[in-house]
């Protein structure tokens, strides 16, 4: 509760005075080039994260920043944070497929919006189907948003566990766009949102691992690369819990705050 009073306080005016103008580029999107609209949502995104004193450690965003097309970011999922994680850091404009339910979420539903992200309805094939195309047309458009999905499919819930299991289809945006496929792994921006995490300074970790070029579609198919990044992020994942809990020991807090806070850091990754 206390880290929620604090960014109330330190920048609630800012978010006030900034809000109207998302709103409306939300609902006017057509008005408002996307390159100006993500980086509206960005710097109140950097502003809100400074003050919710995020610490964002990254790898590999080179070569990401670098490469020359289009792409699809592939990312494990464990916070509604970790889209603005990403999205701070990351200058190029991107956007995000969330399930329905994040559009009525407070803050985080909007910036998907604005940003041009697609809403997928989980329990509706037609619906998925249809925003699985729409995602594939922004993929090969060169003047849209590089397309970020999480290929789990929801939240997990249980922080410093494997990934749940890459869906396959989500991989077909790609092949079929003829994309390069970029795995990214988060971890760390789970301890934003419960109140139980009442630290100084929250570090998260940030690792673009190496791409997946179309020129290897023809050798695999979607069941092979979603296979292949699962791995991939789970073993990144597994060196990034080995770093967070240097990067804790370095912050002040109470005994039961550390010890709540390295909870996933020792949970038996295979559970």
């Amino acid at each position: 509760m206390i880290k929620y009073i604090r960014l109330i306080f330190t920048c609630g005016w800012y978010i006030l005075i900034k809000w109207p103008k998302i709103c409306k580029m939300a609902k006017n999107k057509e008005k408002y080039p996307i390159t100006e609209r993500y980086n509206a949502v960005r710097t109140l995104i950097l502003h809100v994260l400074k003050h919710w004193h995020i610490d964002i450690h990254t790898e590999g965003l080179e070569q990401y920043l670098n490469y020359q097309g289009k792409k699809l970011i592939i990312m494990n999922h464990l916070s509604a944070i970790d889209c603005l994680a990403f999205i701070a850091e990351c200058e190029k404009p991107i956007m995000f497929i969330a399930k329905k339910e994040v559009e009525k979420y407070p803050f985080v539903g909007k910036i998907v919006k604005v940003i041009d992200g697609l809403f997928l309805d989980r329990d509706n094939l037609l619906n998925q189907m249809r925003t699985l195309n729409q995602a594939m047309k922004i993929a090969k458009d060169e003047n849209g948003p590089d397309v970020t999905i999480f290929p789990e499919g929801t939240r997990n819930k249980i922080p410093g566990t494997k990934c749940l299991a890459f869906k396959a289809g989500t991989f077909k945006i790609a092949m079929k766009a003829g994309i390069a496929i970029f795995p990214v792994a988060i971890y760390g921006a789970f301890r934003l949102v419960p109140t139980k995490y009442n630290m100084k300074k929250f570090p998260v970790q940030i690792s673009v691992l190496n791409p997946i070029l179309p020129e290897e579609f023809e050798k695999h198919n979607s069941f092979d690369f979603a296979s292949k990044c699962q791995k991939l992020i789970d073993n990144e994942i597994l060196k990034m819990r080995e770093k967070d809990l240097l990067y804790l020991k370095d912050i002040k807090m109470s005994k039961k705050c550390y010890s709540l806070a390295i909870e996933s850091d020792l949970r038996d990754f295979n559970a």
